[in-house]
C-alpha cells in the first residue's frame, strides 16, 4: 500500500476504500434509490351506463344475442400526493367484481342467459356483456325498456398505518338501468276468401281476392 510522507493513506488507496464501502452499504441496504411519492384519492366512485351494442330493433318470435355495452365513465377529482404515503393497489372510481343481470320488465320477451360475471371495469373503459332473449311471437311493435341490474363493489376510501400499512374499506353498489329494446310491426298476408271468375279446367283466369 502506498502511503505519503506522513503516513496519510496515498489518493488510488483512499479511492479503492471508498469503492469498498458503497459497495458493502448497497449490499447492506443501508443505500436505496429515491423513494417515490404516493398518492391518496380524495374523490371518485364508479359510473355506470349501458346501452345495445348494435341494432336494437327486432321482430316477434325470434330468439337474439343482445351484446349490450357497459361503460364507467367515473373519474377522480382530486389526488393528494406526498413521499409518506402508500398508494392503494385499487383505484376508487373502478367497479370491481362486477355481476350484470338482464330482466324481461314489461317487454314481451323472455331473458334466456344467466346473470353474467363481468370482472372488474376501469374508468374511462367498457366491456360487452351478451345475453340470449327470446321475442314472443305475438309481441306488440313498440319501444320496450328491459331493466339491467348491475351489482358491484368499490374502493370508499384507505386508511394508512405507519408507513407500511393500508387499510382497505370497500363499499357494494346496486344500480338498475333502462336499456331500451324495439320490437318491429310484422305484417302477415293471409287469404280470407277467394272469389274466382270464368276458370275452367286446363286453362288459367282471374280471381278476386278479398280480406
Amino acid at each position: 500500500m502506498k502511503r505519503s510522507v506522513n503516513g496519510m493513506v496515498t489518493g488510488t488507496s483512499w479511492g479503492k476504500r471508498i469503492t469498498l464501502i458503497l459497495i458493502a452499504l448497497v449490499a447492506s441496504g443501508v443505500l436505496v434509490s429515491p423513494v417515490m411519492a404516493g398518492e391518496r384519492y380524495i374523490s371518485g366512485t364508479p359510473y355506470i351506463s349501458a346501452t345495445i351494442y348494435g341494432a336494437n330493433e327486432f321482430y316477434p318470435g325470434t330468439v337474439v344475442n343482445l351484446p349490450v355495452n357497459i361503460q364507467n365513465s367515473g373519474l377522480i377529482q382530486y389526488v393528494f400526493s406526498q413521499p409518506t404515503l402508500l398508494t392503494p393497489a385499487d383505484l376508487p372510481n373502478t367497479a370491481k367484481l362486477m355481476t350484470v343481470e338482464l330482466g324481461p320488465g314489461d317487454a314481451p320477451v323472455t331473458v334466456l342467459s344467466d346473470p353474467q360475471m363481468a370482472g372488474d371495469l376501469k374508468g374511462s373503459a367498457n366491456l360487452l356483456v351478451n345475453f340470449k332473449v327470446r321475442t314472443d311471437p305475438d309481441a306488440s311493435a313498440g319501444t320496450y325498456s328491459l331493466p339491467l341490474r348491475v351489482h358491484y363493489t368499490y374502493l370508499a376510501h384507505a386508511d394508512q398505518y405507519g408507513q407500511d400499512v393500508l387499510q382497505y374499506f370497500y363499499e357494494t353498489k346496486d344500480v338498475t338501468l333502462g336499456i331500451p329494446f324495439k320490437i318491429k310491426p310484422e305484417i302477415i298476408i293471409e287469404v280470407i276468401s277467394a272469389e274466382p271468375e270464368e276458370v275452367n279446367v286446363g286453362i288459367g283466369g282471374d280471381s278476386f281476392i278479398s280480406r
